[in-house]
């Protein structure tokens, strides 16, 4: 009797672990469903509006969509009392000043730098310094203001100015460090030298009888070299010239 008591203990037992594992499993299917539907939902409810902002609806291509989203030019940092340094500038008609500006970013080039520094006065000439062969940022800059007091409150404000996780350096030059070099290039799209393409050019242009000549006698005093070198070491072979 005690034997069979504890076997149908035992199988109640297990039956109720099957009934609670089945229970719960019913569950978190429901829970999982009501998820699904929810994200759906949600997946709906984005793809509906991700349509509406679309540009294929207004008929614009990505370039636009693209354009339209580019950051504005930020305003320079002036308070009150360089707004009326520049007004009273402006007023006055004195000779130009040119400006250094240093620690340029990358992304900052000259129609940035244009639109930026434009807030302040008129620029005349601006030159971003390039590599000749990359054409890439060399992160130093002049500027020509139409108005040398320009050009010093410029200098003033934006010196140790924060731009893009550098601090600029901006200064302003004297006359005796600005020569004609300083603009050259200055107010146009920059484009750097093709060497590889003057390079071949020159290689594959029609040689004159000097030059071949030249070439040949090069040649063969190379060979002689090679020759002597190979009877130093005792080897016997003649390099046919």
């Amino acid at each position: 009797m005690p034997k069979d008591a504890t076997k149908k203990s035992i199988n109640e037992g297990r039956k109720g672990n099957e009934n609670v594992k089945k229970a719960t499993q019913q569950n978190t299917q429901k829970n999982a469903g009501k998820k699904e539907d929810k994200f759906e939902d949600q997946d709906e409810i984005n793809i509906n509006e991700y349509n509406s902002d679309s540009s294929d609806s207004d008929g614009s291509s990505d370039e636009e969509a693209i354009s339209k989203e580019s950051k504005p030019v930020p305003k320079v940092p002036t308070n009150s009392q360089v707004k009326a340094k520049l007004g009273k500038a402006a007023s006055k008609k004195n000779k130009r000043g040119v400006v250094f500006v240093g620690h340029i970013p990358h992304g900052f080039y000259e129609n940035e730098m244009r639109a930026y520094f434009s807030q302040f006065g008129d620029i005349t000439r601006l030159r971003l310094s390039r590599n000749k062969k990359t054409g890439k940022s060399k992160h130093y800059a002049f500027i020509e203001f139409e108005s040398l007091e320009v050009a010093e409150i410029v200098a003033e404000t934006m010196n140790n100015y924060l731009i893009e996780n550098r601090l600029l350096v901006v200064e302003v030059l004297d006359d005796k460090d600005i020569n004609e070099h300083l603009f050259k290039g200055a107010n146009r799209k920059f484009r750097p030298t093709p060497t590889d393409r003057i390079e071949r050019l020159n290689f594959n242009k029609e040689k004159t009888e000097e030059e071949k000549q030249k070439a040949v006698s090069k040649y063969q005093k190379a060979l002689e070299k090679k020759q002597q070198k190979l009877d130093k070491k005792g080897i016997d072979y003649k390099i046919p010239m």
